[in-house]
């Protein structure tokens, strides 16, 4: 087979390098489209292309292409006639253009991420509103982790979405899709099993240390809610650049301070949380209280997209930022080697799981998300993805600044019952979710093959 994966995203690499090892293990072709108008400057194209053809062995059926148009990537399309899939996470336009839908039609499918996937696909009905041609007249397919998983997202949307988003979810079942579970696939045996030495001499990480992975708080003074979370976060970054002029950058940087300053004191709630010191800066001293107690090293993972705060720099032991490694990403090395991961309900929930490590999850209010749709689609409630004893802890933040300095690594003990249980209901039963995957590929191909 022939396999076709559009990169929005660089980070969509992520969730398709198992499957594109795998492909390249059966002897498939593979053809990585990357679309440039989305990549950050900072992204280098050939250091990937470099990367992926260290990743995978057998990389001689592996190309990787960039485009910087949709009508580019279109007339490519247009002339390549032995394309079996069109991989994508997201529906994207092309995918209706009148000189391609009928190669495209019943190869197209989709890959879930997480909760981002119902999220995304709500607004279906708005790619086809804006449309001249119709969406969804020919067949596509959803690679779900778990039909629970999926229909609780569902679900959710109807139970707590607006009047907009109620309908919007109701389009899923106009267009012909079929969802067909085949277990959640962002962890193989390779990625499972990497080798633990090279990760410590990688990042310098001693062989007898025991690590805490901290996922910092990842603000967006974009979104709803700005005052809370400059009152958690916001107020204690800076803003200063490295290649601004001095005196811009001062000017620059102060007015942003004082802007979140102005949020943070600009409501009852957030003023409340700063006179109590209910902050990042005081949650990441915690952690280095837990991490001296129990002599383990703090190591805070972050995205190149987020700030971190001052204090994250003065009491972490180890900071790795984001780069190009997609397989295994760095975040999934270092669960190789970590006891405990802290996060503020953060779909690395699901990599901690399937690679044992227990996830502390660092329950939010409100503030935190966009709206309440959003906050019960990343649920703390028990025995939902951020609350299931045994596997995934859950803690509010005023109970952790009070208390996690006191608890014990062996507080956070996986119980295997509980993690299968959390497995069989969001992620899959099988280890052999990348069989399943390939033998359904197969399975469609021979049905619009006849």
């Amino acid at each position: 087979m022939k396999l076709f994966f559009y990169c929005q995203k660089i980070n969509f690499l992520r969730v398709y390098s198992t499957i594109i090892n795998e492909a390249l293990n059966r002897n498939h072709l593979i053809e990585i489209y990357i679309d440039q108008n989305n990549i950050e400057n900072s992204v280098d194209i050939e250091d990937i292309k470099e990367k992926l053809a260290k990743k995978y062995l057998n990389n001689k059926n592996l190309v990787l292409r960039t485009f910087k148009t949709n009508q580019q990537l279109i007339n490519h399309l247009e002339f390549d006639t032995d394309i079996d899939f069109y991989i994508l996470i997201y529906p994207m336009k092309f995918l209706s253009d009148k000189k391609i839908i009928n190669k495209v039609s019943n190869k197209v499918v989709f890959i879930m991420s997480g909760m981002e996937t119902v999220g995304t696909y709500m607004h279906w009905n708005l790619l086809y509103k804006n449309n001249s041609l119709d969406f969804h007249t020919y067949k596509k397919y959803l690679f779900t982790w778990t039909t629970n998983f999926l229909n609780g997202q569902i679900n959710a949307v109807n139970t707590y979405g607006n009047k907009l988003e109620r309908e919007n979810i109701k389009y899923l079942d106009k267009v012909t899709l079929e969802k067909i579970p085949v277990g959640f696939n962002e962890i193989d045996s390779h990625i499972k099993n990497y080798d633990k030495n090279l990760i410590r001499q990688e990042f310098n990480i001693g062989i007898n240390k025991e690590i805490l992975v901290y996922l910092p708080y990842p603000i967006s003074l974009n979104k709803p809610h700005k005052s809370w979370q400059s009152a958690y976060s916001g107020i204690f970054l800076n803003f200063e650049k490295e290649d601004r002029n001095f005196l811009i950058n001062f000017i620059i940087s102060l007015i942003k301070k004082v802007v979140v300053i102005f949020f943070a004191l600009s409501r009852p709630t957030s003023l409340f949380w700063v006179l109590k010191g209910y902050n990042e800066k005081n949650m990441i001293k915690s952690i280095r209280k837990f991490c001296d107690k129990n002599k383990i090293l703090f190591v805070i993972k972050r995205r190149n997209k987020h700030r971190l705060i001052d204090e994250a720099y003065k009491s972490a032991d180890l900071i790795i930022e984001d780069n190009n490694n997609v397989y295994p990403t760095n975040y999934q090395k270092l669960l190789r080697i970590s006891k405990l991961v802290l996060g503020y309900h953060s779909a690395a929930v699901f990599e901690a799981v399937k690679m044992d490590v227990p996830y502390l999850n660092i329950e939010s209010p409100i503030g935190h998300f966009q709206s309440i749709l959003v906050k019960n689609m990343f649920s703390a409630k028990k025995d939902n993805l951020f609350n299931f004893s045994g596997i995934v802890w859950n803690h509010k933040i005023k109970y952790l600044l009070n208390n996690l300095q006191n608890m014990c690594i062996g507080d956070f003990k996986i119980e295997s019952e509980k993690q299968n249980k959390y497995i069989e209901k969001y992620l899959n039963k099988d280890n052999n979710s990348l069989d399943i995957l390939f033998n359904k590929l197969q399975e469609i191909k021979n049905e619009y093959s006849q």
